[in-house]
């Protein structure tokens, strides 16, 4: 339960930091208000309050000491020592083609687009990555169970 409650607790300071969006010109056209005022409000440079700079420092924190698999993309990002425990696990969910192991492998699969800008992983881990993206079955009608 315990992990659970911590990816939600990352996911809910994800989203918050998505509060403050007008919406596109279409969506305020559509609710009465000023289409022009929209496209303006969305063209300004609006720096961030302190609220959000504090929500997106608590998420990073959290990142830090969260060992799911979750996690790991924000750390490749932050160039970040990764937890390979959690991403092993991961691993061992694909190769052996149980539960949801497409979810996961989208998961890693950013982690190896993050690690091309930052290069945070090991390349014991990076072929790992590699080997189960490129063996894993995508369709019932390919080789493997």
């Amino acid at each position: 339960m315990k992990r659970t409650c911590t990816n939600l607790f990352l996911f809910m300071i994800f989203l918050a930091g998505y509060g403050c969006n007008p919406g596109s010109p279409s969506q305020a056209q559509s609710a009465g208000v000023d289409k022009e005022a929209v496209v303006k409000l969305q063209s300004q440079d609006i720096a961030p309050t302190s609220g959000y700079l504090a929500r997106k420092q608590a998420f990073l924190d959290a990142v830090l000491i969260n060992e799911s698999i979750d996690a790991q993309p924000a750390r490749v990002a932050m160039n970040a020592p990764v937890a390979e425990a959690g991403v092993n696990d991961s691993l061992n969910l694909i190769n052996t083609r149980t539960g949801s192991a497409g979810f996961r492998l989208i998961t890693l699969m950013r982690m190896l687009y993050l690690d091309q800008e930052t290069g945070g992983l090991t390349n014991e881990l990076r072929e790992k990555i590699k080997a189960a993206v490129l063996n894993f079955r995508y369709w019932y009608d390919e080789p493997g169970s």
